[in-house]
């Protein structure tokens, strides 16, 4: 019995996790939106498993040159719009130890779609350049979710 409630708190403080205080403000995530003038719109969505991920470490931490834009819930997206150029992109989540991952990309004036995702130990990427089938179903900002 001890062990179960000693599990129970660990998946309840694992589902509250962060990895990033966002810092800064979201556009509209309305997908039809067009950026402004000389920006590239950019989404970033999480397809994480999940069956694997189940226990709250879903939750990716996404920042862009050190500045914090979402911890991005499983199937939600959040859309950012950025002037083409290079960046340091940082993915982290929280399993039983925070796995941070450093990219470095290149944005260009064509939009880019960004699916993370949860690795075993790290949190991982794949740029698309429209949005693909898995894609429906998700939603978009900073709203509270109920499960």
């Amino acid at each position: 019995m001890k062990k179960l409630t000693l599990l129970a708190i660990a998946i309840l403080f694992l589902a509250g996790c962060s990895t990033v205080t966002p810092s800064v403000t979201l556009p509209s995530q309305d997908l039809s939106a067009l950026p402004s003038e000389g920006a590239t719109k950019i989404v970033f969505f999480n397809t994480s498993n999940p069956v694997l991920y189940g226990d709250g470490s879903w939750k990716i931490g996404i920042k862009i040159d050190g500045k914090g834009i979402e911890n991005l819930h499983l199937k939600r997206y959040a859309q950012i719009f950025l002037t083409p150029g290079n960046y340091k992109l940082e993915l982290s989540h929280k399993d039983l130890f925070t796995f941070r991952d450093e990219y470095d990309i290149t944005i260009g004036k064509q939009p880019a779609y960004f699916e993370v995702y949860n690795g075993l130990v790290s949190t991982k990427y794949k740029i698309h350049s429209e949005l693909p089938d898995n894609f429906r179903g998700f939603v978009g900002g900073r709203t509270k979710i109920k499960y």
